[in-house]
């Protein structure tokens, strides 16, 4: 699943990060066309523009995959503000106007049973949080001494949200430390031992662990936060590595982000490297964004032997596959579309969406009526099977390495 977005788009419009710890992962979004259903029965959609504005983009997903949040992305200049969107399988993309009048206002993540939206929106010079329910807006009080703060994770049910709150030190600088949230208020949930900042990132669906980055003498850190255990730092690949989490599968029982250059998942403290796509490019990375609910199912970006970044499917039994060379090998016509991240998986695993470029220009897409890769071959995998099929990637690959 994923509750928020970690995907920058292009300088001359989008240059922000709605994660903080993720602005060093210098990553780019520009991505979407219509597909249609492949002969796999997979379902490819552009996600819809809101009459208005000129794109949209998917943050966060329901359990099952029938509500998705995001962006209506208007015109910073001379158009509509931006707006947080709320996508149904049944009515489509609707905006839901601005938040406290601002012209950015955006939509960062969804419940798992779709009824609660959160974001946020700027007032004056800071961002306030809200979480959006029954067609109404609601802000998420900070407590005396912060001056604002940002949503990005919420759990089932809507009633817990994590994200960062402000304050101010001196000097004039300013403070941002993990909070949880519930009805009675918002609740600082500290630093890293020896750290200045953290960043609360995700939430399973009983919110019982909360994951994010902050940083420690040694650099920034993935982290978990319990109750009985508080705020703990994750193994890193590498001793030297700086390192952030992005979500948590909906069980808990799985944590996603990066590790140094490399995407990795987090299984009972342990940490393991997702790979990369690229095989010649010394600087190639990749990240975990998003995980299903119970983490066998793992999404986000990977650079290209080229360095271009590319969405990209991670599961135990094909390793990381790029989602694009995936898709058309099932059969989806991707005409005109480069996929470049995967932003959110439901919970159950059967609908993924997430942002690329459609004939040069940013938008969101949605697959739906995805069936997980398995070992044995499936009629979805036809007789050439998994081996098969990794030898021709692999093939694939080598022909269009530069010479």
């Amino acid at each position: 699943m994923k509750q928020s977005s970690l995907v920058q788009t292009d300088s001359s419009r989008r240059l922000f990060s709605l994660h903080p710890p993720a602005r060093s992962l210098l990553l780019t979004g520009l991505f979407l066309a219509s597909g249609g259903e492949g002969v796999y029965g997979l379902n490819f959609r552009q996600l819809d523009i809101v009459p208005g504005t000129t794109a949209s983009q998917p943050t966060g997903i329901s359990a099952d995959g029938s509500v998705i949040s995001g962006i209506a992305w208007g015109d910073w200049v001379n158009g509509p503000p931006d707006q947080p969107l709320l996508w149904t399988s049944s009515g489509g993309a609707q905006g839901l106007g601005s938040y406290l009048d601002s012209k950015f206002t955006w939509g960062v993540g969804i419940s798992g049973d779709g009824t609660t939206l959160i974001g946020n929106g700027y007032a004056g010079s800071a961002l306030r949080p809200f979480r959006y329910q029954n067609g109404s807006f609601e802000e998420l009080l900070v407590p005396p001494g912060a001056i604002g703060a940002e949503a990005y994770g919420i759990n089932y049910d809507g009633s817990v949200i994590t994200g960062t709150m402000s304050s101010t030190v001196p000097g004039g600088f300013y403070n941002w430390t993990a909070f949880r949230w519930t009805s009675a208020g918002m609740v600082d949930l500290g630093v890293l031992p020896g750290g200045s900042y953290s960043f609360g990132t995700g939430i399973s669906f009983d919110a019982t662990v909360i994951v994010g980055t902050g940083d420690t003498p040694k650099g920034e850190r993935a982290f978990q936060w319990t109750a009985g255990g508080g705020m703990q730092p994750l193994p890193v690949l590498n001793k030297l590595d700086y390192a952030g989490a992005s979500s948590i599968s909906a069980d808990g029982s799985t944590i996603v982000g990066f590790s140094g250059n490399q995407a990795v998942r987090w299984v009972g403290n342990h940490v393991q490297g997702l790979g990369l796509l690229s095989t010649s490019d010394p600087f190639a990375y990749s990240v975990s964004y998003t995980t299903s609910g119970n983490g066998s199912l793992i999404g986000g970006m990977a650079s290209d032997d080229a360095g271009n970044g590319r969405a990209v499917l991670w599961n135990q039994h094909i390793g990381m596959v790029d989602l694009n060379e995936w898709l058309a090998d099932r059969g989806v016509d991707l005409t005109g579309w480069e996929l470049q991240t995967v932003t959110a998986i439901s919970a159950d695993g059967s609908t993924l969406a997430g942002v690329g470029s459609l004939d040069g220009e940013f938008q969101g897409w949605i697959l739906s009526d995805f069936v997980a890769p398995a070992p044995e071959a499936a009629p979805g995998w036809a007789a050439l099977g998994l081996a098969g099929w990794a030898v021709t990637r692999t093939v694939r690959r080598r022909q269009q390495r530069p010479a």
